[in-house]
């Protein structure tokens, strides 16, 4: 819109004349999400999203929605969304809601944007099955620095690779991650790297998320029932907020993969941690970072993932209840580290390295007022595994068949040619 354009304030003064006028229409800001809108309709709420001037509304009649504020302003794009934030938005058949069919998101369009001016700097890329070498160690790569024309490059690829996860790409998270470590000193190696990623997104671009609101299938799932938590914390509960808004929306069952890839750093030994939420059947959330600390044990190594997973927990328990949206019971939060878990979870367990108190105590804490559960699950059943390692071809494609390459019909990963290794 024009308001946007011109003083350095018009965006804030846009954002002021947009919030007075949906305030004036009967809509209220959500006190969870800054840029997320609010109406009580009865039965249900209805929900309007701003991004600077683009506006996503969700609505049983977004027609009458729009037209209300096409009243005071000017809209253009009004209609079903397809092209949202740089990712695409499109519909599939099935039996993943109660419509029959549900929105996907995608970032093919920006990937096949952003490669033809890629080659066209780079040189044609070629194809390759994974997006990283799983015997890799930028850390250990001593090729030359790159000079700063090529350094600049090195920056454009690991910001376009950023955006591309913002966008659900997923597999290219913990490749990603790694190299952005090396924007100020990069090598003529890492640059290779990130050659090799873009070449996996060249041949992958198809990979999309699905918004399923059946309830998530896992595998194998061992669960842990701590028992009477009274003993130890007394009569801690859940702080809920008094001012909740009315739950009228269905609910939701939460459930965080986590994991940690102890001391894969071979210069800092510190460790990687992966999160992957599921919202039902949805990925909605994805995190790939290195720990702080240099922890001693995978014991530790994983009881930061759990503490950091913990957190997530809470965060978003508020988030959909202040969304007017109930929570199905505790967020299930499943690793593969059987002995942090029972640890954590039974009440008669005692903590044996004390420098891991406080996430210790942290994870119990929430495991005693029922805000989680935890539950073990195999590592080739961690969908987190895929955000703290290079993982080869076999093991990567049966993570991103079930996260993104999925089909209709068979459920097999999706390519476009025949990539090489």
């Amino acid at each position: 819109m024009k308001s946007v354009y011109g003083l350095k304030t018009s965006c804030a003064r846009w954002s002021e004349h947009l919030a007075d006028t949906l305030r004036a229409l009967g809509w209220i800001k959500s006190k969870a999400l800054n840029n997320v809108w609010m109406k009580d309709c009865g039965s249900h709420f209805e929900y309007l999203a701003v991004y600077s001037d683009d506006i996503i509304i969700a609505s049983q009649d977004p027609k009458r929605v729009y037209d209300t504020i096409q009243e005071t302003y000017t809209m253009k794009g009004v209609g079903a969304p397809e092209y949202f934030l740089g990712a695409v938005c499109g519909r599939e058949k099935g039996p993943y809601t109660d419509t029959g069919s549900t929105t996907t998101l995608s970032a093919k369009v920006f990937i096949q944007n952003i490669i033809p001016r890629l080659e066209e700097e780079l040189g044609v890329l070629r194809s390759y099955t994974v997006p990283m070498d799983t015997e890799y160690c930028p850390e250990l790569d001593e090729t030359h620095f790159l000079g700063a024309k090529d350094l600049s490059k090195f920056r454009m690829l690991t910001g376009s690779a950023q955006w591309a996860i913002t966008l659900g790409r997923i597999d290219i998270c913990y490749a990603c991650t790694m190299m952005s470590h090396y924007n100020m000193c990069a090598r003529e190696g890492h640059l290779l790297a990130m050659k090799k990623l873009f070449g996996y997104l060249k041949c992958h671009n198809k990979g999309k998320i699905l918004f399923d609101t059946r309830q998530l299938q896992i595998k194998d799932v061992e669960l842990f029932d701590g028992g009477n938590w009274k003993q130890t914390h007394g009569d801690v509960k859940e702080a809920v907020p008094n001012d909740l808004p009315e739950q009228k929306m269905k609910p939701v069952k939460i459930v965080i993969y986590f994991d940690a890839s102890f001391a894969c750093d071979m210069v800092t030994r510190q460790s990687i941690t992966g999160i992957i939420v599921f919202v039902t059947g949805t990925p909605m959330r994805w995190y790939c970072k290195q720990q702080h600390t240099v922890e001693s044990s995978t014991y530790g190594a994983e009881f930061v993932s759990g503490r950091i997973a913990t957190e997530m927990a809470i965060e978003l328990r508020y988030t959909f209840r202040m969304l007017g949206v109930p929570i199905d019971g505790p967020v299930l939060l499943l690793g593969d580290n059987r002995g942090m878990i029972q640890n954590a979870s039974m009440m008669s367990s005692q903590l044996k390295k004390k420098h891991n108190a406080i996430a210790y105590h942290r994870v119990r804490e929430c495991v005693a007022a029922n805000i989680i559960q935890l539950g073990f699950v195999r590592s080739e059943n961690n969908f987190a595994d895929i955000c703290t390692k290079a993982l080869n071809g076999p093991k990567i494609h049966r993570f991103t068949k079930d996260l993104l390459f999925w089909t209709s019909d068979s459920g097999e990963c999706q390519s476009e040619s025949n990539p090489v290794k």
